[in-house]
């Protein structure tokens, strides 16, 4: 094994950074356009224009869901696939930039696995509140 192995990032600073942002980058995505949609078929359904389309199971909530879902759960399996790959590098002792680079990688990755948890534990409670809770407060 040569040298340049055990001191060269296993992962992209691109990959670290996609672990980490992607997840809330996905709720955050949900709620905002579900809130905009539920504003919509809310004023539309005041209105009377909308009749009886104004609930969360409509097309553009799910699919809205379907595809934020899809996003969090890439940047999940991303950060997991980062942890495991700077997880298996070899520590290195001194404080040159090799080092601080692998313990670099190794926090961001760290950071990546914990933000995708805890979003995905918050899209878990966002999308039981659009199933659960009247749309329009009746």
């Amino acid at each position: 094994m040569s040298a340049h192995s055990d001191t060269s990032l296993a992962v992209s600073r691109a990959s670290l950074w996609f672990g980490i942002l992607a997840t809330p980058f996905a709720w955050s995505t949900q709620e905002l356009v579900s809130y905009m949609l539920a504003s919509t078929l809310c004023g539309l359904r005041a209105e009377g224009l909308a009749g009886g389309r104004a609930y969360a199971l409509s097309t553009p909530f799910v699919a809205v869901t379907a595809a934020t879902l899809a996003l969090g759960l890439v940047g999940a399996w991303v950060a997991h696939a980062n942890w495991r790959k700077v997880r298996a590098q070899r520590r290195h002792a001194g404080l040159d930039r090799a080092g601080i680079g692998i313990e670099r990688a190794r926090f961001l990755a760290r950071c990546g696995l914990i933000n995708a948890v805890v979003f995905l534990v918050a899209f878990a409670f966002t999308t039981a509140n659009i199933l659960v809770a009247p749309l329009c407060g009746t």
